[in-house]
């Protein structure tokens, strides 16, 4: 319970240094377009990993062996990835804007991917805070015409420390159909972007 205070406490501290900075990414291999997205991805597997401070000695693993819930509390396991070769896990939360602004994209990249191999999945942060039902009500009007499937940090990710301490949104984790993590790549992307990312990392799971 102390672990959990003090990480919601340093949410609260740092919150507006998180999502000021959410649509930005250390990537030195990434090149910005014009609106500030990032539209391209190293290629390199666990470049962003080592790299990013959110993630040095971080438990890359918890995926595998994950049981959590959908938003609507329905159980999900890692199985939901055994059926693609490569999925995106985007965390994202509320109060990052570039986060909310890409949905739309990751919609359109995951309904023309779906039946290619690759899959999208949204996971709420909520920094083990959990859910009140307002943002709840917010996160749901957000979702509303968005089909991929959208975990919640419950279950065996909700006292993940790689989760509660994470410091970039949008971070989206890179995994293949073992639930094992290849890859974390920062920063929010338009379609272009994503799908570049993406057939990426399919053509390297053939």
């Amino acid at each position: 319970m102390k672990k959990k205070t003090l990480s919601i406490a340093a949410f609260l501290l740092t919150g507006t240094l998180f999502f000021a900075g959410c649509g930005q990414t250390a990537d030195s291999n990434s090149n910005a377009n014009a609106s500030g997205q990032e539209t391209s991805v190293t290629g390199q597997v666990s470049a962003d990993t080592e790299n990013s401070s959110d993630n040095a000695d971080a438990d890359l693993s918890f995926f595998s062996d994950m049981n959590t819930t959908d938003l609507d509390g329905n159980k999900v396991d890692s199985s939901i990835f055994s059926d693609n070769k490569v999925t995106l896990v985007n965390v994202w939360n509320v109060g990052c804007t570039p986060c909310v602004n890409e949905i739309p994209e990751l919609e359109k990249l995951n309904n023309e991917y779906k039946e290619k191999g690759g899959a999208v999945v949204g996971l709420y942060n909520d920094f083990g805070a959990g859910i009140p039902d307002d943002e709840m009500n917010q996160i749901k009007e957000i979702l509303k015409n968005t089909s991929y499937t959208q975990i919640r940090m419950d279950g065996t990710l909700a006292t993940n420390e790689t989760l509660l301490n994470l410091l970039t949104f949008p971070t989206t984790y890179v995994v293949n159909s073992d639930g094992t993590i290849i890859d974390t790549v920062t920063g929010s992307r338009d379609y272009d972007g994503w799908k570049t990312v993406l057939e990426s990392y399919l053509a390297q799971e053939e």
